[in-house]
Parts: C-alpha cells; structure tokens; sequence
C-alpha cells in the first residue's frame, strides 16, 4: 500500500490510519518561576476541534489559507498532546509549534543558523520525534533531559511564542504534526515455527542459556523488551540471531543474543493565539529503537490553529470550554498532580533562546505542591 495515511476528525479526536488516536486535552498551569519541575497535571477534557473549511467566511484570510483544524484556548490554560493506538502498530511522530519541532527546538525551514548548528553536531544525530506508542503523551517543548516546558497560548504577535523566539516572527502558529508509520513485520512465533505459541531458548554469547516462551503475536520489539527486564540490556543494544542470520524487527525473527555497537473573508483581527513555553514538567522523550524502520512515502501532516475563546464564539457561535481554576486553587482543593516514573532517554533539544511567559513578563510565581498520586 502507498500513498499518505488516512486522516479525518471524529468526536474531537484526530484519527489516522483509522488506528492512531490524537487529541488536545485541557489542563492547568503548572507555576512558572524556572526552578519548580511539576508532576503530569490532570486532563480536563479534550478541546473542541472544528474544521476551518467550515467556518472559513468568519476566519482571517491567513487563517484560511493555512487551513486544517482549530480549537479555543484561555491564556490562563494549557494544553496537552494524547497519542493512543488500537493495534500494535507503531508511528513516528514530529511534532511543530509554529514551525518549530518541538524535540529539537530546530525550525522546519532550515536556516543559516540550523545549517551551522548541523555542522557543528557533525555525526551525531538528534531525535527529533516521538515514537507512539512508546510515548502516550507529550506536555511541552522539550527542553532538557526528562523535563519539558509545558504547552501555553499568548497572542499571536506578543513576542511570548517559541515560533517568535525561535525564528524571529509569528507566521506558521498553531501546531503541526507529522505521522510516519513503521514497516509492516511478522510475528515472530509464526516465522519460526508457523502458526501458534514456542518455546525458545536464547543462548548469550557467555553461554548463559534463557528459556522463554513467545507468544503468537509477540514480535523481536516484545522479545527484546522481555529480555531487557531479566538481563538489563537496552533493546537497542540486542541483536537476535536465528539459523545463522539477524532477523530484522520488522520482520520479527533471530535467537542468538549478542550486543551491538516521550501535545477566509475576514480582515486581520486579533483572535490567533500561538504556543508558548510554560513552567516545568517531568517528561521524558523515549527513544527511537527502530532505527530506519519507518514508511516515509506515507507520511501524513495535519495543522491545528488555535482561536482566542472569544473569538471562537464568534466564529463557531458556540461558547468555549469555561476557565480551568488555577493551580493554587487546585492544590488547595486536595486534587493531585500524577507520578509516573520515566527513565530519562538523553533526549532534549537546543531551547536555550526560548524564555517562557514569566520570564519574559518579568514574573515569577509562586511554588504550588498539590499532592502526588
């Protein structure tokens, strides 16, 4: 099969290849004072997503001619990215805020100052993608190793969007997002031994002998994962050798174990909103262990805008969600931030220029420490 994945909005969710699942969810923000680092803040449901096909006779003429999705956002918000597959499939996922990948802090369009940076790196590649459905969830722009900034909307123009800091204007906004699906594979049990669950047993090159069971529709991803919890070897670190020849991934093969070397008509009227950097959050991107294993000729791109809630209401003639209560009044009210533990991956982008709001506004909040669930 050829051509771009499938790619049509149902009940406010996004959904592509008729598997891949991605929405928008609310939340509050976490404080912004550059030192506290926040556990996951709740979802309080998903933003209402509209085509702007339909609404274009009431959205600016840039907002037309850049075309795809829209949803309203309170200043006073902030928004997180949900990724959630029905199969076992796997996607490699970019995503942009205003142009600007949200892994590598690198613009879309290369500049003079990315070419320089590249060079600079030389050999030393950077993941600028998220890999669903190892990570269900992205809450900001990754700027360091197991933090992000959390996803935050200010007036297009203000001169508080990453875009803008990044590149020098506001011009794409909104969000982008690229989906690359990986390379079909066979199951492993059925290339061995046909249909039905094995027993294997995989020999180390110490010749320490470890017995396992493979199940039906287990692939060599599965089996190195399995492998990683009772020997403690990163899957991207195994290779699995059966019959004398590596078996690939994608494929779903091998059985000799050896090591190798983580969101029209009108005139110009402010109503855009564009993405900003928040406070901290703990996050971490996991990394990609399936190499070159992905379809480029099928990738598919969708762009989200995002419209004040004033404006929305005017466009849409429907009221927008209602202000989400902040994070003081959250914590004071006993709700809970959520732990979960993530391995930090060493990847993190170059956001070195980008400011978040309250650096940028000369504020900073207070710590607030809700419990941990």
């Amino acid at each position: 099969m050829t051509g771009a994945l499938s790619c049509e909005l149902v009940d406010d969710v996004v959904c592509v290849h008729k598997d891949l699942r991605i929405s928008f969810q609310r939340t509050i923000r976490v404080p912004d004072n550059g030192q506290q680092v926040s556990y996951l803040p709740p979802s309080l449901g998903k933003f209402p997503l509209q085509k702007v096909s339909q609404h274009a006779t009431k959205m600016t003429e840039a907002m037309v001619a850049k075309g795809g999705l829209f949803f309203p956002m309170h200043q006073s918000e902030a928004m997180w990215i949900n990724f959630r597959c029905l199969s076992k499939l796997q996607y490699h996922i970019k995503v942009y805020v205003g142009g600007v990948n949200a892994m590598s802090g690198e613009p879309a369009i290369e500049t003079n100052a990315t070419r320089q940076e590249q060079l600079q790196r030389g050999d030393r590649t950077l993941q600028d993608y998220l890999v669903v459905p190892k990570q269900n969830w992205l809450d900001g722009i990754a700027d360091s190793d197991g933090t992000v900034r959390q996803f935050v909307a200010m007036p297009f123009g203000s001169g508080h969007s990453v875009e803008m800091q990044v590149t020098g204007q506001d011009a794409a906004g909104g969000i982008q997002i690229e989906v690359t699906p990986r390379k079909p594979y066979r199951h492993l049990a059925r290339k061995l031994l046909g249909p039905g669950d094995i027993s294997i047993q995989v020999k180390t090159l110490t010749g320490k002998i470890i017995p396992l069971l493979v199940f039906q529709e287990e692939t060599v991803e599965d089996v190195k994962v399995r492998l990683q919890h009772k020997e403690g070897i990163p899957p991207e670190l195994q290779a699995l050798i059966f019959a004398r020849q590596q078996l690939e991934g994608q494929y779903g093969d091998e059985m000799h174990l050896i090591l190798t070397l983580r969101r029209g008509g009108t005139g110009p009227l402010p109503r855009e909103m564009s993405i900003a950097a928040g406070g901290k959050i703990k996050q971490a991107i996991h990394a990609d262990t399936y190499s070159n294993e992905w379809l480029s000729d099928r990738t598919t791109v969708f762009n989200v805008q995002i419209l004040n809630s004033a404006a929305y209401k005017v466009v849409t003639g429907n009221p927008p969600p209602s202000k989400p209560i902040c994070a003081q009044t959250y914590a004071e009210n006993g709700m809970p931030f959520f732990a979960i533990y993530e391995e930090p991956s060493g990847i993190s982008g170059d956001f070195g220029m980008v400011k978040s709001v309250a650096q940028i506004d000369g504020i900073e909040e207070k710590n607030v420490n809700p419990g941990i669930h």
